[in-house]
């Protein structure tokens, strides 16, 4: 009996002893979670006074980041919106450290969240090096782009606002690395727009005399227009230009007023880069969580016609869309001015077989030796079938010189129908003129281009 009450009682005391650990371990714990939220909700304030976002958990939102150079201790600039709330805008500024990689993941760690949709808008005159080496820090931050775009891109995009014929304009992107003008006939036809780049100039130095940047830029891009028109007539309509250099534009718009008075071009200043292309993220956003009642794929190969009479495959039948493609190409002959590149879809892989539904052709090439010059051509298809094509004549490690773009409402062109793409899907190369088609392909293994193009 004694046993059983000596017994009884230690494990009373046992039990208490453990009820107490318990208790004393649950106070520190939440003593702990109380420290983080103190701690989270300073640093929030923190964020928040340099001017950093502080968007809910819940709300989904995209943005824009907009560079004017790459040069340490200048700006980029960050602006977010919300497909939820039509009022929230938030703007900040990120400084460009040594290492670049490290101003991505300043701004990464601004955001509560992962953005929906990240648009990057660079400066026309910035080189394909230039260019490189933001979308590589970029990844190695971790942050996904998911358009690529440059100042004149951007503001042009950003003003399609009503349908206009065929008109001439002149962007002008003037920052603290260097300045560009890019001459440009442009149309928008049911909200599409289609561009092609008459002249471009980049200059590398900026000069702050407005009269210097105006026989830099404008003058040279409207002695152009002069003798060679574009499709749009040799009439200027608007003047864009774009204000990454405060103490330089506004002097610099005054003269350009002055001296368009009482003719048809109209003068526009734009400085919120950040803000069209967070814009254009936003309109990429909405239409990716817009119900799709189909699983969109490309019906067709589509492929660019080769001089050997061949097609080089851009996207091959039944990728899934959305998607991007690119490839490089050459000349076929030496000293070749002019190349004709035409994007055609089909099942065959002989250009004959196949329907062409866009020919661009890229005049004013510097003579150079066949297989010199690289023509690259961009692809960029939506997830309904709107597809944009660009073509430009790039240098290494620089801009490119001579651009043409078009946009289609489907990847099929505009005037093919569900007939013609049955038809043409059944359209088989033999196995002879598979071998061939393989050997013309062959013929660039080990290239730095992937064909030729006539002219």
């Amino acid at each position: 009996m004694l046993i059983s009450s000596i017994m009884a009682s230690s494990c009373v005391r046992l039990c208490q002893d453990v009820v107490c650990a318990k208790r004393e371990y649950l106070m520190k714990m939440a003593c702990i979670i109380l420290d983080l939220m103190q701690l989270k909700g300073s640093h929030e304030s923190q964020l928040e006074h340099l001017g950093y976002p502080q968007t809910t958990s819940t709300m989904p939102f995209v943005a824009g980041i907009s560079f004017s150079s790459l040069v340490p201790g200048s700006s980029i600039q960050v602006e977010l919106l919300s497909p939820e709330d039509e009022k929230y805008t938030h703007t900040f500024n990120e400084k460009i450290v040594d290492d670049l990689t490290t101003s991505f993941k300043n701004i990464l760690a601004a955001f509560k969240e992962k953005p929906a949709q990240i648009a990057v808008s660079l400066p026309i005159y910035f080189t394909e090096t230039e260019q490189d080496a933001v979308y590589s820090a970029a990844r190695a931050a971790g942050v996904v782009i998911n358009q690529k775009m440059d100042h004149g891109q951007t503001i042009l995009r950003s003003l399609v606002k009503e349908d206009y014929p065929a008109q001439n304009e002149l962007v002008i992107d003037i920052g603290p690395a260097g300045a560009a003008a890019r001459l440009v006939s442009t149309e928008v036809d049911e909200s599409i727009r289609m561009s092609d780049v008459a002249k471009e100039i980049i200059v590398s130095k900026v000069d702050t005399d407005p009269s210097t940047l105006i026989a830099q830029l404008v003058e040279p891009a409207l002695a152009s227009l002069k003798a060679i028109p574009t499709v749009s007539g040799d009439d200027l309509k608007r003047i864009i230009v774009i204000d990454s250099l405060p103490n330089v534009v506004p002097f610099l718009v005054d003269i350009l007023q002055t001296k368009f008075t009482g003719s048809s071009a109209e003068v526009l200043v734009k400085s919120k880069i950040a803000l069209a292309a967070a814009s254009i993220a936003l309109y990429y956003y909405r239409d990716s969580i817009a119900p799709k009642y189909v699983f969109n794929v490309a019906p067709l190969r589509v492929g660019i016609a080769k001089s050997d009479g061949y097609v080089l495959t851009l996207l091959p039948r039944g990728q899934t869309l959305p998607n991007t493609k690119s490839a490089v190409l050459t000349t076929s002959k030496d000293n070749q001015t002019k190349v004709t590149v035409k994007i055609v879809v089909g099942a065959s892989r002989k250009v004959s077989a196949n329907t062409v539904i866009a020919e661009l052709v890229l005049d004013g090439l510097a003579p150079r030796p066949k297989g010199v010059p690289h023509i690259r051509i961009n692809l960029n298809v939506e997830q309904m079938g709107k597809t944009l094509i660009v073509v430009e004549d790039v240098v290494e490690n620089g801009p490119s010189i001579v651009t043409k773009t078009v946009e289609l409402k489907d990847i099929t062109g505009d005037t093919m129908t569900p007939d013609d793409v049955e038809v043409m899907a059944k359209t088989l190369d033999t196995l002879e003129d598979s071998d061939k088609a393989e050997e013309a392909e062959a013929r660039w293994v080990g290239e730095e281009v992937q064909g030729d193009l006539p002219e």
